[in-house]
């Protein structure tokens, strides 16, 4: 089976016009993030790390400046993203080829997409200080993971989340004209979407400010799902399941090792030893070996590893993890009670 899904799963030729105009889409997307950034979330970019770099250093120099956890949670998780996506989308793929690999490092940007915007509705568009580091971390791998995934295709100047590389091939081109017609409409359309971009995100915060983020998003999921196509409908079931079969194992695993805590802690009256000892730990041992596997995890020899793309599920739902345990700990901090009404959900009377 995993023998068949690896034929299946080659890299996509996209027409230089499409691709184009797909990373034009990107580029509105990413100065959509930057202006709302900026203008909601403390004045620091989510993907200008120039900007962020000059704040930093203004920082330090003690002259007027954004906060600098803010700079600092930017950069890293910009970092960060840059990093997975680099991980998942290998540089020597081909110049201007874009791979089915670096659709798939934007669709596991879009779990980022999906966290700032959950937190935004949640705070009503008007997060706190703590909640914007929050938000702007998300960002930032989202944006970190969009760069790395297009510098891959080795389009020059073209970065969609940076203008001043994009400025420096366009006026350069001016000294060759009529040799670079096409690559100066390219990069002339980049600088207009950045702007375009970040015009609509300005307005959408003025005028419609909780619903200001939907819009990058919304072009993320567009440019994602379009591309995404070039999956079959047999592959892209298996990575959806394994995704799933990731999480709903790690619960179980979870929920075997909760029962042995929670019985042992109520007293040997009523504790049984086979019910709350014995066939837990025979849970656990049985799924152990397959949820590590899944998860990226290679321990035993004995279980066949996951192929790409099966296999970049474990990571992508290890970002989803970590984001949902920092936002886990923000909320122990400012609202403990929203944790443990949540242990309340499923209580049904007297637990026997």
């Amino acid at each position: 089976m995993q023998a068949e899904l690896v034929t299946k799963i080659q890299n996509q030729a996209v027409e230089p016009k499409v691709r184009d105009l797909l990373l034009n889409a990107l580029t509105v997307s990413s100065g959509a993030v930057d202006a709302i950034s900026f203008l909601a979330l403390g004045k620091v970019f989510s993907d200008f790390m120039t900007g962020n770099i000059a704040f930093l250093g203004l920082r330090v120099a003690g002259a007027s400046a954004p906060g600098g956890v803010a700079i600092l949670v930017s950069m890293a998780t910009f970092a960060a993203g840059v990093y997975v996506s680099t991980r998942i989308v290998k540089p020597s793929e081909g110049s201007g080829m874009w791979s089915q690999r670096v659709t798939l490092a934007l669709g596991i940007s879009l779990i980022a997409h999906i966290v700032f915007l959950t937190i935004w509705f949640a705070t009503n568009g008007q997060p706190s200080v703590n909640v914007a580091h929050v938000l702007l971390g998300s960002w930032g791998f989202a944006m970190g993971m969009q760069s790395a995934a297009v510098r891959t295709l080795h389009v020059e100047g073209v970065f969609t989340t940076a203008a001043t590389a994009t400025i420096i091939f366009l006026a350069g081109d001016l000294a060759n004209w009529s040799a670079t017609v096409a690559e100066r409409r390219r990069l002339a359309g980049v600088l207009i979407s950045l702007f375009v971009g970040a015009t609509a995100g300005g307005l959408l915060l003025v005028r419609a400010r909780i619903y200001a983020p939907v819009l990058p998003f919304v072009i993320t999921v567009a440019v994602t799902l379009g591309l995404g196509l070039g999956y079959t409908p047999t592959v892209a079931f298996a990575m959806v399941a394994t995704g799933l079969v990731i999480v709903l194992v790690a619960i179980y695993i979870l929920m075997n090792a909760a029962c042995i805590g929670f019985f042992a802690r109520r007293g040997r009256s009523r504790f049984n030893w086979l019910s709350h000892l014995i066939i837990p730990v025979l849970g656990i041992a049985a799924f152990v070996p397959a949820w590590l596997t899944a998860a990226g995890i290679k321990v035993f020899s004995f279980v066949t590893p996951l192929a790409p793309p099966l296999s970049y599920m474990g990571p992508g739902v290890a970002g989803f993890i970590v984001l949902g345990v920092i936002y886990m700990i923000y909320l122990y901090r400012t609202n403990p009670g929203r944790i443990s009404d949540v242990g309340l959900v499923h209580l049904d009377g007297d637990l026997r």
